[in-house]
């Protein structure tokens, strides 16, 4: 079996596809991202106060754009990582016998 697909309708496939995954990092442009605070905000799923707080204390990496603070994706990711607990429990009981 042949489909035959109008060029218009790859253009309008490709725009849809594209719209949908606006937003997403391609594959290795992660280090050249750089978000601000409502962008990071959303990203870990936070108010965007608990991000200045943060950036207060210096508990996350960030530089500074004048005043404005921004956020490294690569760095925060790091980040991310190192915040990460070992879990201590075995999602399974121990079988005695």
């Amino acid at each position: 079996m042949i489909i035959q697909i109008e060029e218009q309708d790859i253009e309008r496939i490709v725009s849809a596809v594209c719209s949908r995954l606006q937003g997403i990092v391609p594959a290795g442009k992660a280090d050249s991202v750089i978000m601000d605070v409502e962008e990071l905000a959303a990203m870990l799923k936070v108010n965007t106060s608990w991000v200045y707080k943060q950036v207060q204390f210096k508990s996350i990496p960030h530089f500074h754009a004048g005043k404005y603070p921004r956020f490294k994706r690569k760095e925060i990711d790091a980040w991310i990582l190192e915040q990460s607990m070992p879990s201590t429990c075995s999602p399974y009981p121990k079988l005695k016998g």
